[in-house]
């Protein structure tokens, strides 16, 4: 490797000059000619790259870091802007890898955390976690050290872990934002009293800090305070209007638990009786510069199926922001609508740009080739898609259903109907079984507070507790969740070992709960067939069953039934296996299967318990013991 001469180091300087004044293609014209001036110099190459990149020649960019690393292969500058770059390309395995390499060669304040924010952003929680915890260890008296690794344990749904590094970062700086997260993973973990606490600490140290307010509705709702939670979030969106996620709040609030809904205004506004109807679209008719408040509503049309609307206001949305989103948006809208040839062109199009790398729109696009009944490329996708996140569970959803279509045995592989999905009787271990469920039964109809089903979940006539089940004081919920967690571990030991299948391969004696409520189905009333996305094992505990489902002959009524992909997919097919369900009785099963429940017709409701479970990689335990070894680390 040689240097670049005095005159030529002028020349590359005059280039980044160029590069800072957006004149990219001036400043590549001088790199090309150092590099061919000086083809062993690592810095023409690494000149060059940059110029490349900004000019939008991504391909030669992505050669001529190559190349500059080749004569240089442990340069700092070198490997961030290169990781920046992979970064900005979509291919965040490969930044991470640079990533990886910097903060060995360099493991600085700077390069950890910058490790561990990737990480995160990649979901490769183990590198997050030892990356933070390595920042920690660099400079222990910097509280956003401790933030970003109670993020990380928190992603890992390691709450207490979480907990003990936001605490830390409080004894450091005691702000709202630290309090306002230190109360979140107290209302996630299932304390919402404390959390409420909390936040009121958040509040107290900054009156106007949106997030700590914000939550503090959700912990009031959690908490079956429902007035109050609606009215703090209503003075929320008084005070701060450009705050999104108070709207998204407030509109879920009164949708879920006030009977007004999103009826009109009753403030006496000359407003009230306008086509608006509701404070979160007035609050978007106000800011149509606001994108995000504008995504956010957009989003909200379609959850609460008001597809015609949202369909208008994308088309209003459009002259501001053209964008590959409002085309995806646009197009679900259609679908729901059962115009999928309308929708085709528009999926099209965002397949042409996102459709190697953005797990999301890959399903989304699947699922719309499911319903035109273009299985080929469906499996195409799905293939594409099972192999850039083996862990997501939509994918396998998918994938599932094209093998059953194909006649593929590999569906019977993937789903095993039969030795995959298990209904036990809870072991009370001592405990009274009938005062046990009497008590749980007491408390779970004291917390169905909803007037309506949530506006994003499977349930059809039915009610949904609010926040974590599991976790709360609650001793009867205390006491079912270690029967729970008895009763995972008794089922997982049983699996059989194989380390090619998406479930089976994932088996660990580390499970930990990544979700928890209860339903309560009215006559009528079912699931619609769906998958848990957050999950590895799903589940549902039967504690009420109305005498309908628990007394009649008929399999069917009330019954909890896999393999059946949802309705409106138009593919007419049967589900593999239903169950009759049992109280007192636990059914476990891949949260991958599509599941769903028959209606029944009876006075009496149906009320189940449920949870999602993942396993915790032994890897990601060990990073609660923080090593000295930079290299052991990464």
């Amino acid at each position: 490797m040689r240097a670049l001469t005095v005159p030529q180091a002028t020349q590359a300087k005059q280039a980044l000059s160029l590069l800072a004044e957006n004149r990219a293609f001036e400043a590549l014209a001088i790199a090309k000619t150092l590099v061919a001036q000086s083809p062993r110099a690592a810095d023409a190459f690494h000149l060059l790259a940059l110029c490349e990149s900004s000019a939008g020649q991504s391909d030669a960019a992505d050669r001529a870091f190559q190349a500059a690393l080749k004569l240089l292969p442990n340069q700092r500058m070198f490997l961030e802007n290169y990781a920046i770059f992979c970064h900005r390309q979509g291919r965040g395995l490969r930044a991470l890898e640079l990533r990886q390499q910097l903060a060995t060669l360099e493991p600085t304040f700077k390069n950890v955390t910058a490790l561990g924010k990737l990480a995160l952003d990649l979901r490769k929680l183990e590198v997050a976690v030892k990356a933070f915890s390595r920042a920690c260890e660099v400079n222990p008296g910097a509280a956003s050290a401790f933030q970003n690794l109670s993020a990380a344990w928190q992603k890992a749904g390691e709450y207490r872990e979480a907990e003990k590094a936001i605490q830390r970062s409080i004894a450091l700086q005691a702000s709202a934002g630290n309090w306002s997260n230190y109360a979140y993973l107290q209302r996630i973990s299932g304390r919402a009293d404390l959390a409420e606490a909390s936040y009121r600490v958040a509040l107290g140290i900054d009156p106007l800090h949106a997030a700590a307010k914000d939550g503090l509705s959700g912990a009031l709702i959690d908490s079956i305070k429902i007035s109050a939670a609606i009215e703090n979030a209503e003075a929320l969106v008084e005070s701060d209007p450009s705050y999104v996620q108070g709207h998204i709040t407030l509109a879920n609030l009164r949708c879920t638990y006030d009977r007004s809904g999103l009826g009109p205004p009753t403030d006496g506004t000359e407003e009230a009786d306008s086509l608006i109807g509701s404070r979160f679209e007035r609050a978007a008719a106000k800011a149509p510069a606001n994108g995000e408040l504008q995504m956010a509503w957009l989003n909200f049309l379609l959850e609460s199926k008001q597809f015609p609307k949202a369909i208008e206001a994308i088309q209003r949305t459009r002259s501001r922001f053209p964008r590959p989103i409002l085309d995806v948006l646009e197009a679900n809208a259609l679908e729901q609508l059962n115009e999928s040839l309308l929708a085709a062109p528009l999926y099209e199009a965002v397949d042409r740009l996102w459709g190697h790398f953005d797990i999301s729109f890959i399903n989304t696009y699947i699922r719309h080739l499911l319903k035109l009944g273009k299985i080929e490329l469906a499996a195409e996708k799905a293939q594409l898609a099972t192999s850039l996140d083996p862990e997501c569970q939509e994918s396998w959803a998918y994938q599932a259903t094209i093998w059953r279509l194909l006649n593929d045995s590999r569906e019977f592989w993937l789903c095993d109907y039969e030795q995959l999905i298990e209904q036990l009787p809870l072991d009370f271990a001592g405990l009274d079984a009938t005062q046990h469920m009497q008590s749980l039964r007491d408390y779970l109809e004291r917390i169905h507070q909803a007037h309506s089903e949530p506006l994003v979940q499977s349930v059809r006539g039915g009610l949904q507790t609010p926040g974590v089940l599991l976790g709360r004081p609650e001793p009867s919920i205390a006491s079912l969740e270690t029967m729970f967690r008895r009763a995972l571990t008794s089922w997982t030991e049983k699996l059989p070992k194989n380390i090619q299948h998406p479930f089976l391969r994932r088996n660990s004696k580390h499970l930990r709960f990544v979700g928890s409520w209860s339903v309560k189905l009215k006559s009528k009333g079912n699931h619609s067939n769906h998958f848990h996305s957050q999950g590895w094992i799903s589940s549902a505990f039967y504690v009420t069953l109305p005498p309908s489902v628990a007394n009649s002959s008929a399999e069917q009524s009330g019954s909890i039934q896999f393999g059946q992909p949802p309705a409106e997919l138009g593919l007419e097919l049967a589900p593999r296996r239903v169950i009759k369900p049992l109280e007192g009785h636990l059914v476990l099963f891949p949260s991958y299967l599509w599941h769903g429940t028959v209606p029944f017709t009876d006075s009496k409701p149906r009320v189940t318990v449920a949870f999602d479970a993942i396993p915790i990689p032994a890897t990601l335990l060990d990073g609660r013991v923080y090593s000295d070894s930079t290299r052991a680390l990464f």
